[in-house]
């Protein structure tokens, strides 16, 4: 009962705050309202760690990554993107489908400036 995991992202949205990708966050949350900062994430694992709570956070990725693409400049690595109402069911278990390109380099720097 000491572990918070914490999703980060979703396919639904991107809420955890980039510096190194601010338009993902931006394009990708539900809303300006609705992120963690980069503040709010260091005041919630200082508050976790006085209380003994270990904060595993989650980037779902490779798939689960609808709403990185919803940035238009990242919209080419989601190999599932003209998939999501049409035959959805064939490429993921639920609108909207998301899934990083593993053949495309640029899914490789994505994520790595993401983790």
């Amino acid at each position: 009962m000491n572990v918070l995991h914490l999703h980060l992202t979703d396919s639904e949205s991107f809420a955890f705050q980039l510096n190194s990708f601010p338009q993902i966050t931006k394009s990708g949350a539900y809303s300006d309202s609705e992120i963690y900062s980069v503040s709010d994430m260091e005041s919630l694992i200082n508050y976790g760690q006085m209380r003994g709570v270990i904060i595993i956070p989650e980037t779902d990725m490779p798939a689960h990554t609808r709403s990185w693409s919803n940035d238009p400049t990242m919209n080419d690595i989601d190999a599932c993107r003209n998939y999501v109402y049409e035959n959805w069911r064939d490429y993921c278990l639920e609108p909207p489908c998301g899934q990083l390109d593993p053949t495309i380099d640029k899914s490789y720097e994505v994520v790595g400036g993401v983790l």
